[in-house]
């Protein structure tokens, strides 16, 4: 029985959609006729005097109206699945298949959108799905463990009014405190340079908050960034951001991570930044009221603004 030669005759009476019709592929291709309310059109009645007489043709290839072959007909759009029957004592099975079919019905529905928004959509998918497992591995890094966290709160608590001698301690103890046979530290040329957070002079809250924020900042920093952090041995003659800017070229690195506590609106709190060295511009900054600020928490954030410091 030829799959391209009409050997039945079918008639759509109803509104059925010929692209949505549960029917074989080749079945569409030769054997649909529709008639509307079911009243026979004079094509029909040609086409049944025809077929009596035994003078069928195959197909032709449709034209367009220039006389030139018309495109292959698309293939319909792929048909939705049936509901999934429940069977005695099979409930679990029946649930199972009703997720299953809900998940091809959502396909189902996607195929049928138009094939450019299909494409943006498995582009947004990829660059979503690259993101999230860069975000991943960088969290996972700077995460530390409850033990390390520990010796670093610990040191966040030491160097009160960090002197020059004192910096240069700090760098030594951060880097043995969360070293795993891995060098934490970074010479000079480092990318990116930890610069402790100011405070103005004489205020013993305002320091405390200043100095236990840096070294948790500076901490978890180096920790997720190996080798690419270095820590400036001079506290900065002041709190402008210039300053730090100058520091950052003398170091000859790319990026500055500085911190001041001042009033804003009548209130102390700590202004954190991060900028780039050459053109000055501000990565990113957050203030952070100083009454209840959490050291813990702003490092954790300000390791996560970090930029990449890939070379």
């Amino acid at each position: 029985m030829a799959d391209d030669h009409l050997f039945l005759l079918p008639i759509v009476i109803d509104d059925t959609d010929q692209a949505l019709a549960r029917v074989p592929e080749k079945f569409l291709a030769v054997q649909w006729l529709k008639v509307p309310g079911g009243r026979p059109t004079p094509a029909l009645e040609s086409l049944c005097r025809r077929l009596a007489s035994g003078n069928i043709e195959a197909p032709q290839p449709a034209r367009t109206a220039s006389g030139r072959p018309g495109k292959a007909r698309s293939a319909p759009p792929p048909r939705g699945p049936e509901f999934p029957r429940e069977e005695p004592g099979q409930r679990v099975r029946f649930w199972i298949e009703v997720i299953v079919w809900a998940w091809r019905s959502v396909w189902v529905r996607f195929m049928r959108l138009p094939r450019w928004l299909r494409i943006v959509a498995y582009v947004w998918l990829g660059v979503a799905l690259i993101t999230r497992c860069q975000s991943s591995g960088h969290h996972d890094s700077a995460d530390l463990p409850p033990a390390k966290a520990a010796r670093l709160k610990a040191l966040s608590e030491k160097y009160p009014g960090m002197s020059k001698s004192e910096l240069a301690k700090l760098g030594t103890e951060i880097a043995t405190s969360l070293s795993d046979d891995a060098d934490t530290g970074a010479a000079d040329g480092s990318p990116l340079l930890a610069i402790p957070f100011t405070a103005p002079a004489g205020d013993a809250a305002a320091e405390k908050l200043a100095d236990s924020a840096f070294v948790m900042a500076y901490g978890r920093v180096s920790k997720s960034h190996q080798g690419q952090v270095s820590l400036t041995k001079d506290p900065l003659p002041s709190r402008e951001l210039g300053a730090a800017l100058e520091r950052g070229r003398a170091n000859h690195s790319t990026y500055v991570l500085c911190g001041a506590v001042d009033a804003v609106d009548g209130a102390q709190a700590l202004t954190v930044r991060i900028a780039k060295v050459a053109d000055g511009s501000v990565i990113w900054s957050k203030t952070y009221p100083a009454a209840g600020a959490d050291p813990v928490k702003i490092a954790a954030e300000v390791d996560g603004k970090i930029p990449s410091l890939a070379p």
